[in-house]
């Protein structure tokens, strides 16, 4: 929602003006200032007349428009899946709580995060299913998926918006939940969520592990020996799996990067057991390269390099008989 349609919608609700008019005030103050304000700016000088704060007025970003880093963050969506609260011990011997809520407008979806007191907070006020959101002053993170996370804290604020302009939940869903994945056709050269099948060609890279935070999985932060989670403080961190590969589609080679228990799925052993090897750098390379392997993700531009890349999230058995046969079509057609 826009600046301007929020004072309009603030005005209309207000002071039951008819939504036509307080448009015609906007375009009025236009003309009278000659065009040396923005209609942004006209509709704020119509806000004021009928003596709205400023303040009042929030605007919401799109989920689509979403990127990691943002702060003070207003944002507006349906909920379309609710995960259980999650209870876990914090380093400390403390309790901690997760609640995590699945959001959606029409443009994409997000994870929204609650910890501890907040998540207590949110399972109290019974957020269900297809309900409207207007959740203010979040913060923005991408997550070991190449997603991007919501994340509360004390200065979020959530109201029920009674009006709902998106898709059905069902519709949502199926967008962005169940079949969100396409099936790569030529190069990996846009966003997006992809399945890719192909043949491991390569292993960058010779370090193959990351601290991080044992209780949400987020990389570390070691501040003079001491280890910090941007959400959960000190933390003693456990050494996470990180794999960084190039696959051969038959049309081109991408890039691809696989975390914690995705990565150790690719190779099929546990992080545990890889710390031990010695040349990890040449037994993974022996291990993986010329391995046909089904995955899913999302794309993601790599600024260093100036690529996309894929996020592996999904690690999928092979149908080599239907893959093979669907590899045989697509040279004979080339």
């Amino acid at each position: 929602m826009s600046k301007v349609e929020e004072v309009v919608r603030l005005i209309k609700e207000k002071f039951k003006i008819p939504e036509e008019r307080i448009i015609k005030e906007i375009k009025q103050k236009l003309l009278e200032f000659s065009g040396l304000i923005s209609e942004e700016g006209a509709a704020i000088l119509v806000a004021r007349d009928y003596g709205i704060d400023i303040r009042e007025i929030k605007t919401f970003t799109p989920l689509s428009e979403l990127v990691s880093g943002m702060r003070n963050v207003n944002v507006r969506a349906k909920v379309i899946k609710v995960l259980p609260l999650k209870e876990f011990t914090k380093r400390s011997g403390e309790k901690g709580f997760l609640k995590t809520y699945i959001i959606a407008d029409n443009s994409d979806y997000a994870r929204l995060v609650f910890w501890d007191e907040q998540a207590l907070e949110a399972e109290e006020m019974k957020i269900k299913e297809g309900m409207v959101l207007k959740i203010y002053n979040v913060r923005t993170k991408e997550n070991i998926f190449g997603e991007i996370d919501i994340l509360t804290d004390k200065n979020t604020f959530i109201e029920f918006d009674e009006k709902d302009d998106f898709l059905p939940i069902d519709e949502l869903s199926e967008k962005f939940l169940k079949s969100k994945y396409k099936k790569l056709q030529g190069p990996l050269d846009s966003l997006g969520y992809y399945e890719v099948v192909g043949i491991i060609s390569y292993v960058f890279g010779k370090n193959f592990f990351f601290k991080s935070c044992p209780i949400c999985g987020n990389k570390v932060v070691n501040k003079e020996g001491t280890y910090f989670c941007d959400v959960h403080g000190e933390v003693n961190p456990k050494n996470s799996l990180y794999l960084r590969i190039e696959i051969n589609t038959f049309d081109s080679n991408l890039r691809a990067v696989a975390f914690r228990d995705v990565a150790e799925k690719i190779v099929g052993m546990k992080s545990e057991e890889l710390e031990k090897i010695e040349n990890l750098k040449d037994f993974l390379t022996k291990v993986l390269v010329g391995k046909f392997i089904k995955v899913k993700g999302r794309a993601r531009k790599n600024k260093v390099l100036n690529v996309f890349e894929l996020i592996i999230n999904e690690v999928e058995n092979v149908d080599f008989k239907s893959e093979i046969n669907e590899l045989i079509e697509k040279v004979e057609i080339t």
